[in-house]
């Protein structure tokens, strides 16, 4: 700057230290992590046609656009969306943008943000004639390596999405919300590629705010950041209607949301059912089972388990074809069963949901301690041996339906299931035991007086008074309503960030300060975590199964050691 005058100098060095400050230039951020865009991740949004695009940076002032076309180079088109602050993490600014009404069966490439980096993703398929393939797990940590392989199977275009039932990261809060970066930015490698769908789990509570879990994930038919009183969904993907529930609202938030899941399962299931024609099959997944066959004291192992006595009879009345959760760490599948009763050991026409438990994708607790005596309704039970794997759910048509549990190092198949079913929906009754034919009129009973008063509140608009409560409208498709609030309410957000970012910029530059938090490794409103356990007498078998034949309806031939005893 030889020959300038003083002042030039002097006015030059300031602007140039307080863009070093505000790392900002041309009303953007720049440098390393500044308007990068981190963790990226898709869903669906509404529909299957609807693609959801979510990526985190540092700062509020970046891109919120997503640029996408069908080819590389031709990348027109500009969609432009929201950001939100949600936590103070590196990146605590979550990027949201809606892709609607793509092509059916199409690849998409699409840059989020101001990255030159180009991402991809497929649509599904048009229609309902075609073979969902998805990969389903729970109870995934973040240095788990099962991430590194399925990013590689994902990446071979073999899957339509991937169902994650709770458990993620350990924990998305950990480190002042550090370990949830950490964690997104693993999974960004097929996250990006195929949707994420999630379902809440313990580890996800927050103390009772699920807030990491409701601004990193967007998810179908919710609100976004999604509420406490919806973490729930549900979404068709071609043959099947998928229903995400909450268990965690069993032991949070002093139970403030069980009647409304119980009341909006009502209105979704019932209309699952007349849409049956169209999805035949009904699978719900969630995060704490039902059932177990475990030693510790947890609430699928009680008499009086909280989460059976809210979810199996609304299960087994509308006629849930499977239940898929995880939770514990072992792989678990049930015999056709209700209410503690085995009704078949067979899995062609079941009269009653299958229930299934995945939850070996990686935790560093490590496998549950199976029970020494396993109940009749256990069909099969592998912690160790399995630890750690994933599941695989194919639905090839209206009848057959595939499941199998992989090894992530081995791709040992440790069990496989076909199910199979002629019609779908409300199971037949008269087949039941003569008690539990009492017990379950009763449940149905009173669902159809709830069925009748969510009836009269939709047709009214009003409040209606239910078993004694005062229960408020619920429309299940209230996005249209809700997004017109969420653009005005984003709107003045920006405004206040815009306000607001210097402060925090500048405080954040003069002294990083971390957050508080606490570690999960004992007790988490009653749930015990698990130390590593060690089996070094069973060793894993390898065999190879022939799926071709799409008629068989046998599964696997159990060894001693996988068969329940």
């Amino acid at each position: 700057m030889e020959g300038l005058p003083k002042s030039v100098v002097a006015w030059s060095g300031l602007i140039l230290a307080l863009c070093v400050v505000f790392n900002c230039v041309g009303g953007y951020t720049y440098g390393e992590d500044g308007c990068a865009s981190r963790q990226v991740h898709i869903a669906f949004g509404n529909t299957t046609s609807d693609i959801v695009v979510l990526w985190a940076t540092k700062f509020a002032n970046c891109s919120t656009e997503v640029r996408y076309g069908d080819d590389t180079w031709d990348m027109k088109t500009v969609v432009p969306g929201s950001a939100y602050f949600f936590s103070d993490t590196d990146f605590n600014y979550i990027h949201r943008v809606i892709l609607s009404n793509l092509e059916a069966n199409k690849t998409y490439y699409y840059r989020p943000g101001q990255t030159e980096h180009t991402f991809y993703f497929k649509t599904t398929p048009d229609g309902t004639d075609w073979a969902p393939d998805i990969i389903v797990y729970g109870d995934l940590g973040v240095d788990s390596e099962t991430i590194n392989v399925l990013a590689d199977k994902v990446s071979g275009g073999q899957y339509n999405s991937i169902l994650h039932l709770g458990d993620i990261a350990y924990n998305l809060r950990d480190d002042g919300g550090r370990l949830g970066d950490q964690f997104m930015q693993r999974i960004q490698s097929m996250a990006s590629k195929v949707p994420y769908l999630t379902s809440p789990g313990n580890h996800e509570s927050d103390d009772d705010t699920f807030l990491q879990y409701r601004y990193r994930f967007s998810m179908p038919h919710t609100d976004y950041p999604i509420p406490l009183d919806r973490m729930w969904y549900s979404v068709d993907i071609g043959p099947i209607h998928f229903i995400s529930y909450s268990t965690e609202v069993f032991f949070t938030n002093g139970e403030a949301y069980v009647r409304a899941q119980h009341d909006w399962l009502i209105r979704d299931l019932e209309k699952a059912n007349e849409r049956r024609d169209k999805q035949p099959w009904v699978i719900a997944y969630g995060h704490q089972p039902l059932y177990c066959a475990v030693t510790d004291d947890e609430d699928c192992a009680q008499t009086q388990s909280l989460v059976r006595i809210g979810l199996e009879d609304l299960f087994y009345i509308y006629g849930v074809d499977v239940v898929l959760q995880s939770h514990e760490h072992l792989y678990e599948r049930l015999w056709p069963m209700y209410r503690g009763t085995v009704l078949s050991k067979s899995y062609v026409n079941p009269n009653a949901p299958i229930q299934i438990i995945s939850g070996l994708a990686g935790s560093q607790y490590g496998p549950t301690p199976v029970a020494a005596t396993n109940p009749d309704w256990c069909a099969v039970h592998i912690a160790e041996r399995a630890y750690p794997s994933y599941g695989r759910l194919k639905v090839y048509n209206d009848s057959h339906l595939y499941w199998e549990q992989i090894g992530v190092n081995t791709d040992i198949i440790h069990d496989y299931v076909w199910i199979i079913k002629e019609t779908h929906g409300p199971y037949n009754q008269s087949a039941l035991p003569e008690e539990l034919q009492t017990k379950v009129q009763d449940s149905i009973t009173k669902i159809t007086n709830q069925e009748k008063a969510l009836n009269a509140i939709s047709a009214g608009g009003s409040q209606k008074t239910l078993d004694g409560e005062t229960i408020k409208t619920e429309e299940m498709d209230d996005d249209d309503d809700n997004n017109t609030m969420q653009i005005a309410i984003g709107t003045s957000f920006a405004v206040f960030v815009l306000l607001f970012i210097i402060g925090i910029v500048t405080a954040r530059k003069i002294k990083q300060k971390p957050s508080s938090y606490r570690r999960w490794d004992t007790v988490d409103y009653g749930r015990k975590f698990y130390s590593n356990v060690q089996d070094a007498d069973i060793d894993t078998d390898d065999f190879e199964v022939d799926v071709t034949d799409g008629t068989l309806p046998t599964s696997k031939l159990l060894t001693e050691e996988q068969a329940c005893k």
